[in-house]
């Protein structure tokens, strides 16, 4: 309902932020739970087909690259253990929803740019629309002996490899201008190279040519409701104009994606 002056009030966005099985630790013992729910596609459909009737604006899912450091008698009480990979359930989720919004969360540490611009641009298009990314560096020391690695990166390199990350993967969500695909069927042309963008990223971390074997990420651009990020960085990584190096990134992706 409008106000006196004709305006819309404020509306609350609401995104549901848990594990199928429950944020809490112990909540998966409770009488009528659902013991099974991280691998129960049916129960976690149910529930996020329930979280868009409600009018939810997204369903957030977390993600781990490894066991939780906890000790042996907290962990064989812990339903973390095991979960879905996040684009495959959210890929699936994507075609039993039609407009709640499906964030995952991806790690810059331990993937790469063109793996991830290309995994959420599909996610995207099979979304028609409503891919986010929660963004993380991967704070678990764990994780790095999962992808041959014996030691965590530090933390200041992981934020300036994420820096340099999120730039790549928005560069190449840009590799193909909007009109760039032809589809002249008469004449056999299927697109126009002049309109195709090779990013060719040389950078301290990373070198990645592009394009992306995919038509980019038109429609979040058009319809992006939400942007998660986890970034939170050092006081030593403050821009020269005294704001955080997190505010700078978001307002970038922003202008990207939203």
């Amino acid at each position: 309902m409008a106000d006196s002056k004709g305006s819309k009030p404020p509306q609350l966005h609401l995104t549901a932020f848990m594990r199928p099985a429950n944020l809490h630790t112990g909540a998966w013992r409770y009488p009528g739970a659902y013991p099974d729910a991280n691998f129960n596609f049916d129960h976690i459909k149910s529930f996020i087909q329930k979280l868009e009737a409600a009018k939810f604006d997204a369903f957030f899912m977390a993600d781990h690259l490894a066991v939780l450091n906890m000790p042996v008698e907290a962990l064989k009480r812990s339903h973390t253990v095991t979960s879905f990979e996040p684009f495959t359930l959210l890929s699936a989720l994507s075609v039993v929803t039609e407009k709640i919004g499906l964030a995952a969360t991806a790690s810059t540490t331990y993937d790469e740019p063109y793996h991830i611009a290309r995994r959420f641009a599909s996610l995207d298009h099979l979304s028609n629309g409503r891919a986010a990314w929660n963004i993380v560096t991967t704070g678990n020391p764990e994780s790095a002996k999962n992808f041959g690695r014996e030691d965590h990166v530090e933390h200041g390199s992981r934020y300036k490899r994420a820096r340099e990350f999120c730039d790549v993967v928005t560069g190449l969500w840009d590799s193909f201008a909007d009109d760039a695909f032809i589809r002249d069927q008469e004449r056999g042309i299927f697109f126009d190279p002049e309109k195709m963008h090779v990013l060719n990223h040389k950078g301290d971390d990373l070198n990645v040519k592009g394009p992306l074997l995919l038509t980019g990420i038109g429609l979040i651009s058009r319809f992006c409701q939400l942007l998660l990020s986890s970034l939170v960085t050092h006081s030593r990584m403050l821009k020269p104009n005294g704001s955080s190096w997190t505010a700078w990134y978001i307002m970038t992706v922003r202008l990207h994606l939203c």
